[in-house]
C-alpha cells in the first residue's frame, strides 16, 4: 500500500467518510476512488488530489506523502498553479493577468 493509499484510508476512517461520500463531495467517480485504494501504482492527477484534500480538509502534500506534517487544506496559490502549467499556458495566464490589471487600473476605458 502506498503512502497516499494509507493516508487516504486513514483520513476517511477518522472522519467517517465512505468512498461514495467522497465521490459525491469531490465529483470524482466512485470507480476512480475505488481504484485509488486497490491499484498501488494508480496515479492521481493534481486536480483530483486537490479535490480529495479539500474534501478531507488536509494538505495535499501530506496526503500524497511529500511531507509528514498534516495541516488543514489550503487553496493553492496562483504561483503554485502557474508552476504546473506548460509554457504556452503560462503565457496565456500572464497575458490574462495583464488584461485584468489594465481593467483594475482603469486603462481599459
Amino acid at each position: 500500500m502506498t503512502v497516499f493509499q494509507e493516508r487516504l484510508k486513514q483520513e476517511m476512517e477518522r472522519k467517517g467518510i465512505k468512498q461514495a461520500d467522497l465521490a459525491r463531495s469531490t465529483g470524482i467517480s466512485t470507480g476512480a476512488i475505488s481504484k485509488y485504494f486497490t491499484i498501488p501504482d494508480r496515479k492521481i492527477d493534481a486536480i483530483n488530489m486537490l479535490k480529495i484534500a479539500k474534501a478531507l480538509d488536509v494538505n495535499s502534500e501530506w496526503l500524497y506523502g511529500f511531507t509528514n506534517i498534516r495541516k488543514p487544506f489550503c487553496e493553492p496559490s496562483i504561483v503554485d498553479i502557474y508552476e504546473q502549467l506548460s509554457d504556452g499556458r503560462k503565457k496565456e495566464l500572464t497575458d490574462y493577468a495583464k488584461f485584468l490589471l489594465s481593467k483594475e487600473s482603469g486603462d481599459d476605458k
